[in-house]
């Protein structure tokens, strides 16, 4: 904020205060603006407050009422410590702030902000340095706001000023005294006293509120009842210090480290916050030096032996997350002349700590320990002097968590601790130049941090500071490539140790090689490591020789192959040894092909992964892609590759037709890779059996082959191809045809030579389906079939234009107007009934604009009776429903339902016509209506049928625009025919709202017309049912 800008909003404020009445939201909006900073505020909050106090008690409640919602805002901005001394501290004003509390409704939703300032008010005045004489009266009224959570640290407030000035009130409210806040806010008041005054507390009033604190377990059960004991732990220590009491300063400790390991988080830092200040009080402001062993040395002991070795899954996590807190609490009274204990921070607990994980089901758990580490580290970083050793350990662990942390929060707060020991720090061990870079390193994006700060700080550090950027590349290599738990920054890591190869040569390869295999062998191998190794080897491939590659990780191999069946293969570790085992294979066979030999174990493996992976996985598509790659080798009759026996040839491919049968994901979308003639065999012979999203993933994968196929097979299969653009099957899911319609739209879009240049018949075919796609709704299609046209018909566009006001312009420039297909699609994104208002709206008001824009009325007449004629006839739909397949058809380029585009047709003209299209009179009005009513005719589609009946009332008035006589055979007929329908004897239930949208259509014309007398005959006869079916047409009839 400017500083212009901010003298603006302090001044817009000071009005908002002196007129309360005037523009209250915007005072509020201007007063919130100040959040981050309010300081400007501070020194004019007594003008503000002045202002709002003035006159308050005169004023009505709704006066009242805005000025406690500028004080609030003040209060939550400045805080309330801040803005309440600045009210009037007259103390004659109490009686009559104890009667606004009386008598207000006490409905929190409506006065809460009132209730808030008035006990802030009363707050002020409990503070006057003398006994209340009506103490007693304001104990009752306000402890019963005392169970609020919003007025709850303002009514301890008060109690515990009463309290202290009368302990008579003590003995009187005593299950007021004991909720914990009063107790926390009492005892607060009292160690602020002089020494000898807490010192004489009754020695019985003392024992209750130990006992309260230490003794009663039920308390812990809500959080902020423990957060409010733990806050008075550091009181009660200061007073029984001063009492000599060390028993029950020593019970304070034990309580306090015995609940270290609370579930509660607020609860965790609550408590190592009053651990701390009871070490601070005793070893600084008291100089006791004998307690630092015990209060600070002893907890870093503790929290090294809780991070001893590397089984970080059996440490209670709550407990680590305390101690750390308390080391973070404790950095300033670290002694830092011994570096035995600084050492101890940085290398054993630290070192660990921030990259601390644990694996709890699904869920890689330690976010906050290594929060917590950052905070150990900014608090040792701002302290005035560090050794060497330390800064250079604290620098590392930062570096590192601020750019390859899994979290975003953990590298945000480890860069600021970063920041803060750079600043000071940085000069002991960096030169300035390379401090700036450091601190200019982008860490938002997790994944440029890897492909592209490491090569950075190869530059930056590995020739002046060499020992520096080895600790970094040791980190890479030992922790985040063999034990994180985050496969995602396993593989992060892999590449950019890989890209940092490609710079650094091969003796950065050799050594990351030889550090990785120790790291494996100094341990118990497992499955999980030996993946890792082999993916980590296999990355690198092309960096390192075969020969001396595949002879170290042949065993590996051999280990992780033992896949498990009732092992979930969705779990990332798990669909990163199955990719590992594919990489491993791929890289086999195609460059080491008489090393590999696809046995039946082998062959078992591959069926178990491509039954067991989804196309929901995470790593579908990147083993999609190996796969693709082995079935493509071991279908090529070619290849030198065999199966070791043919009984496992033909129980393998045995196998993988079945896994087509049922539309296994992995299977459909490597079905492409196979041996063309293979893959048309199978695609013909298996089509039946896919249902959508099976079809869908064969087509996804198809691109990359098409051509190939193309040039072995022929054109067939393009064919085939188009006819999947007519697939609108629909099943309890939906329109689950759009899945295939997607893919066959991509697939052309990514092969457009293929489909535009072979086959003039097929290219019409397309480009006709294209068109209709783009008018449709479905927002995907209708872009990327567009997309595919323009660049067909090399169309230049705005596109900043409105889509729908785009094909029109785009359909115009480009196509014969005789050509319907466009329309047909067109209609069904401004006739569609389930639909958004804002698609609705601009594909009607685009057409508008495109239908007046038109050079001559033929052009516009034209229009319309395309509009007209793509309508299904009444004998189209009854032979459609006599001849289609059962509704959930199986893929075989299944259509629409006629009936249900008719709906979507009728729709789009009652549209048009309720938005006052004008209809050239020679339009053959006539020949609509015997359209219309033929379709009245049909039995079972009732909504076809209203909507019919709708379309078919607006026919006189748009006649009747152009002729100007609303009195002629149509109106006649179209009259005739509804108060036949309102006459029917035989309307059965489901041909009431054909009744019902008879009449609404009637009145309509009366309306339109001006046959108002006829319009209120309708309407009396409306109100008898009965009577409906007795009117007399003469007297309706236009």
């Amino acid at each position: 904020m400017s500083l212009d800008t901010k003298n603006q909003k302090l001044q817009a404020i000071e009005f908002g205060c002196k007129d309360v009445t005037s523009d209250l939201e915007e005072t509020i909006k201007n007063i919130d603006r100040f959040e981050n900073d309010p300081t400007a505020l501070y020194y004019r909050l007594p003008v503000y407050l002045g202002y709002l106090s003035e006159g308050f008690f005169e004023k009505d409640f709704e006066y009242q009422t805005r000025v406690s919602k500028v004080f609030y805002h003040f209060a939550k901005v400045c805080k309330l410590k801040k803005v309440n001394i600045h009210l009037s501290t007259d103390i004659y004003l109490l009686p009559r702030l104890l009667t606004l509390l009386e008598n207000c409704d006490r409905n929190f939703n409506d006065n809460w902000q009132f209730l808030y300032m008035i006990l802030s008010w009363l707050h002020l005045l409990t503070m006057a340095p003398f006994k209340l004489g009506n103490d007693n009266h304001i104990v009752m009224i306000v402890s019963t706001f005392l169970n609020n959570q919003t007025f709850y640290p303002i009514v301890c407030g008060i109690m515990s000023e009463l309290f202290m000035k009368n302990n008579d009130l003590i003995r009187e409210y005593n299950e007021i005294f004991k909720d914990t806040g009063v107790i926390n806010s009492y005892l607060k008041l009292l160690v602020r006293k002089p020494q000898r005054q807490y010192v004489s507390m009754d020695k019985n009033l003392l024992d209750e509120i130990t006992s309260i604190c230490l003794d009663d377990e039920g308390i812990l059960t809500s959080e902020y009842k423990a957060i409010n004991v733990v806050k008075i732990l550091p009181k009660l220590f200061k007073i029984y210090y001063f009492l000599d009491d060390w028993d029950s300063n020593e019970r304070i400790l034990v309580w306090i480290l015995y609940h270290l390991d609370s579930p509660f988080t607020e609860f965790r830092f609550s408590i190592t916050h009053s651990y701390g200040k009871i070490a601070r009080f005793l070893i600084k402001d008291q100089k006791n030096d004998s307690m630092y062993d015990v209060l600070v040395e002893s907890r870093i002991e503790h929290t090294t032996e809780m991070l001893t070795g590397f089984d970080w899954d059996s440490i209670d996590i709550d407990e680590l997350h305390s101690t750390l807190l308390i080391i973070a609490e404790l950095a300033n009274t670290v002694n830092f002349d011994n570096l035995r204990v600084l050492q101890s921070i940085s290398s054993n607990i630290l070192y660990k700590s921030s990259k601390f994980q644990q694996k709890r089901l699904n869920q890689i758990t330690g976010t906050h320990i290594r929060d917590a580490s950052n905070y150990i580290c900014w608090s040792l970083a701002r302290s005035k002097s560090l050794p060497i050793p330390i800064v250079e350990d604290l620098f590392v662990t930062l570096l590192l968590s601020s750019l390859y942390d899994r979290e975003l929060l953990i590298r945000k707060t480890a860069s600021a601790a970063l920041q803060e020991l750079l600043g000071r720090h940085g000069k002991l061990i960096l030169d300035n130049v390379t401090v700036l870079r450091l601190i200019e390193l982008p860490i938002t994006d997790i994944k440029e941090s890897f492909m592209e700060n490491t090569i950075k700080l190869y530059y930056l550090l590995s020739e002046k500071y060499e020992n520096i950027w080895k600790r970094i590349l040791n980190w890479m290599v030992t922790f985040n490539i063999t034990r994180n738990y985050d496969v995602k920054i396993v593989k992060l890591n892999i590449e950019a140790i890989k890209k940092l190869i490609n710079v650094g040569g091969h003796q950065a390869a050799d050594w990351s090689l030889a550090h990785l295999r120790s790291t494996f062998l100094f341990e118990n191998e497992s499955q999980l490591s030996n993946t890792r190794f082999v993916y980590f080897l296999t990355e690198l491939h092309d960096l390192l020789k075969w020969e001396s590659f595949h002879m170290v990780i042949d065993k590996d191999v051999h280990d992780i192959l033992t896949l498990k069946k009732h092992k979930n293969a969705d779990d990332p570790w798990e669909s990163f040894r199955i990719l590992t085992i594919l990489k491993y294979w791929s890289l086999k066979l195609y460059f080491h092909p008489n090393e590999f030999m696809f046995n039946d174990s082998s062959a078992t493996v591959l069926i178990h992964i491509i039954r067991s992976i989804s196309n929901k996985s995470e790593s579908f598509k990147p083993i999609k892609g190996y796969l693709q790659k082995i079935l493509k080798k071991l279908s090529e009759s070619s290849t030198v590759i065999s199966f070791q026996l043919e009984e496992t040839h033909s129980k393998f491919w045995a196998e993988y037709q079945n896994m087509l049968k049922f539309n296994v994901s992995l299977a459909c979308s490597s079905l492409p890779a196979l041996k063309e003639d293979i893959f048309i065999l199978y695609f013909y012979e298996y089509l039946p059996h896919l249902d959508c999203q099976g079809i869908s993933t064969v087509l996804e994968s198809l691109g990359h082959y098409l051509p190939l196929v193309i040039e072995k097979t022929g054109n067939p299969v393009l064919l085939k191809i188009s006819e999947f653009l007519d697939d609108y099957t629909i099943t309890e899911q939906g329109d689950v045809g759009r899945l295939v319609r997607i893919s066959a739209v991509k697939l052309i879009g990514n092969n457009p030579n293929l489909f535009f240049n072979n086959l003039p018949d097929l290219t019409k075919s397309i480009i006709d389906k294209l068109l209709r796609l783009m008018g449709e709704p479905q927002t995907e299609l209708r872009v990327l079939s567009f997309k595919i046209l323009s660049e067909h018909y090399d169309y230049k566009f705005d596109p900043e234009l409105n889509f729908d006001g785009l094909i029109l312009r785009f359909y115009d420039d480009c196509f014969d107007k005789t050509n319907k297909e466009f329309w047909k699609g067109y209609l069904m994104s401004g006739g569609a009934i389930h639909s958004t208002d804002t698609q609705i709206k601009s594909a009607i008001d685009e057409f508008l604009k495109y239908y007046y824009s038109l050079k001559t009325d033929l052009d516009r007449l034209e229009v319309c009776n395309n509009l007209i004629r793509i309508i299904p006839t009444a004998k189209e739909i009854e032979e459609y429903r006599n001849n289609n397949c059962p509704k959930s058809s199986k893929n075989n380029g299944s259509g629409r339902d006629l009936g249900k585009v008719a709906v979507t047709y009728l729709q789009f003209w009652v549209r048009l016509f309720e938005s006052g299209i004008t209809v050239d009179p020679a339009f053959n009005f006539a020949g609509v209506f015997a359209k219309l009513f033929n379709m009245q005719l049909l039995k079972g589609y009732n909504l076809m049928r209203i909507q019919a009946l709708k379309m078919m009332s607006h026919l006189p008035i748009a006649l009747s625009k152009g002729m100007h006589d609303y009195k002629n055979e149509l109106t006649t007929t179209v009259v005739n025919h509804m108060i036949k329908i309102i006459n029917n004897k035989n309307n059965k239930n489901n041909n009431l709202k054909l009744q019902q949208c008879a009449i609404e259509g009637l009145a309509q014309l009366y309306i339109e017309f001006g046959e108002f007398d006829k319009l209120n005959l309708l309407q009396k006869t409306c109100r008898d049912p009965t009577a409906i079916i007795n009117i007399k047409d003469s007297k309706l009839i236009i």
